[in-house]
């Protein structure tokens, strides 16, 4: 994906359109709204994911089956996902039909009709989806971690919300969500492959030219705004009917807006990423066999971002995995990592991006993100070289603020 090749344009209602033109048999679009779980109200949390639940279901020109037709008729795949601060709605679909596709993701943002018969089937789906969740705790884990970590922030509660939260919403609720969120000025469109960019620019235009009447007044919701290491440690432990140890040790992390994202990320991979030749997975896995999982994880989001090493092991070893891992961490808080490990690190996470990059999807859905948090679209080549330029020096200092032993928190189920 290089810059120069990328078409831009922001209509008169404020949407912004990337468009990334590729002789391809396929196409790919998508809308990133920046609306999720951090701006459900209060008394509705996973109403963001019920919103998306619900864009599926119709809209005032077509029926919930018309829509299904429309894509599945041409082999079209149609899907969304929600995160605590996006929601995505994208398909894929033979580069012909293109323009039915944009025709369509417009008119569901746009018009979708939220029909309240349609709203309760959709939240026993949702609240089976929640009881699906909650046991599995080596999911359930990440959640209540940064619910600790984030408590008080819009950021704390999960995107699925709880059964009784999701009960609450209505029609109603999730229609002045929409208004107040699925906003022209609140999206970008992307679009990634072949399509006639003036006949679609056109289409939407006019599209997005029709009245609207709102559902009624906006909700309030606070700001997400950058929270701090309590004074406390967090350190808690649930005990469960479980044969396996589940364990999450982590804090705060550089924002998605700091520079320090890139040396975070770079460490991230060093550490636990996804290779076999990972710190962790070597040291604790390899070479001890205290655990069967391992892993490190990053998130930036737009204020605070969250970094936590994962690791799943049995009782009997779980200290020891723990201490091992506090050791390992400690050594990279006060030693750089050698130029050797520096460049190995570098060449894999490279690698792994033009890996990525081939995933039609997956780029779009990282143009839509770059589109939309930072103004413009970053080239694969841009971002690797900014890692490239990366010093271990930069990395300690990184590190050190960030992934003290006094800045850890810890969570476990037993």
């Amino acid at each position: 994906m290089t810059s120069p090749q990328l078409q831009y344009h922001t209509t008169a209602q404020g949407l912004r359109i990337v468009y990334y033109p590729i002789p391809s048999q396929v196409t790919y679009i998508g809308y990133m709204v920046q609306t999720g779980s951090a701006q459900d109200p209060q008394p509705y949390h996973g109403l963001a994911h019920c919103t998306e639940h619900m864009l599926f279901k119709g809209t005032h020109k077509r029926h919930a089956l018309h829509l299904v037709n429309r894509v599945e008729a041409v082999g079209a795949d149609l899907n969304a996902f929600t995160t605590k601060e996006d929601t995505t709605l994208h398909i894929t679909i033979p580069s012909r039909y293109a323009l039915r596709a944009v025709h369509l993701l417009t008119d569901i943002v746009l018009n979708s009709y939220i029909p309240t018969e349609e709203l309760s089937k959709e939240q026993e789906v949702i609240i089976e989806e929640i009881a699906s969740y909650l046991d599995a705790p080596s999911e359930r884990i990440y959640d209540e971690f940064e619910e600790l970590l984030f408590s008080g922030t819009p950021l704390a509660h999960n995107i699925l919300g709880s059964e009784q939260s999701v009960r609450r919403i209505s029609s109603t609720v999730v229609r002045r969500f929409m208004d107040q969120y699925y906003r022209p000025d609140n999206m970008v469109l992307g679009i990634w492959g072949k399509i006639d960019f003036d006949k679609a620019v056109e289409m939407i235009e006019h599209l997005y030219s029709e009245p609207r009447v709102a559902a009624g007044d906006p909700f309030k919701v606070p700001k997400v705004k950058p929270t701090t290491t309590p004074e406390r440690l967090i350190a808690k432990t649930h005990h469960y009917r479980t044969n396996q140890c589940h364990c999450i040790i982590g804090t705060h992390a550089p924002s998605l807006h700091n520079r320090e994202r890139y040396a975070m990320t770079l460490f991230n991979n060093f550490i636990g990423g996804p290779a076999i030749s990972s710190q962790l997975n070597l040291h604790l896995r390899e070479e001890l066999g205290l655990v069967y999982s391992v892993e490190a994880n990053y998130t930036p989001y737009l204020n605070d971002g969250v970094w936590n090493v994962y690791l799943g092991t049995g009782g009997d070893t779980l200290q020891q995995a723990v201490e091992a891992v506090h050791r390992i961490l400690d050594r990279y808080v006060t030693t750089p990592m050698s130029m050797e490990q520096l460049a190995i690190s570098k060449q894999q996470i490279v690698g792994q991006l033009l890996l990525a990059n081939d995933q039609h999807d997956s780029e779009l859905i990282t143009m839509l993100k770059s589109y939309l948090y930072f103004g413009r679209v970053s080239s694969v080549a841009e971002v690797a070289e900014r890692i490239q330029a990366i010093t271990p020096e930069e990395i300690t200092e990184t590190v050190g603020r960030y992934l003290t032993r006094a800045q850890r928190h810890t969570l476990i189920y037993k």
